[in-house]
């Protein structure tokens, strides 16, 4: 039984694909399994930790994270590293095609749109960034926030142990 794996998801299955739904009071997030694959996703990290998480990345340029959006059920946003500050960027979701943007350029899935922005500069006011590495996902951190959202944490997986040679 996979809901039984990820305690804090519930697994749906779609017509396509199977998605997972984490709900917390009225806000839920939905995605899909390949969504777990994002590089740099940081599933439980809220907006307000943002800053704390990349602050040891302002010195570059490029140094993105993902997190789910709350304020938009099931979609993310962007959090890149431009001129020692960290830019949001809201990634949508077409409600009649279903593709995702940031600005106008259409995308199939959220994985070609961050390919696409390692390409070519995601675009502000005051800023043209491209997406240059993801940051890495803290483990410990993440079990954190989700307890902070009172979220009991899967258990932590047993550490593997050397083979025997034979």
């Amino acid at each position: 039984n996979r809901s039984s794996d990820l305690s804090p998801f519930t697994w749906l299955r779609g017509s396509e694909k199977e998605t997972f739904r984490r709900t917390e009071g009225d806000r839920s997030l939905t995605m899909n399994s390949n969504s777990a694959q994002l590089p740099g996703l940081h599933p439980y990290l809220p907006k307000i930790e943002t800053n704390n998480v990349m602050h040891r990345y302002l010195s570059g340029d490029g140094w993105y994270l993902l997190r789910p959006s709350f304020s938009n059920e099931g979609l993310f946003s962007i959090c890149v590293t431009y001129g020692g500050i960290v830019k949001h960027f809201r990634i949508l979701q077409d409600s009649i095609t279903k593709q995702y943007y940031v600005s106008a350029k259409r995308f199939s899935t959220i994985s070609e749109l961050l390919a696409n922005y390692g390409q070519s500069p995601l675009k502000s006011k005051n800023c043209q960034v491209y997406l240059v590495r993801p940051i890495p996902v803290d483990r410990d951190l993440e079990r954190e926030h989700m307890k902070a959202q009172g979220i009991e944490p899967p258990p932590s997986p047993a550490p593997s142990r050397p083979r025997a040679m034979t």
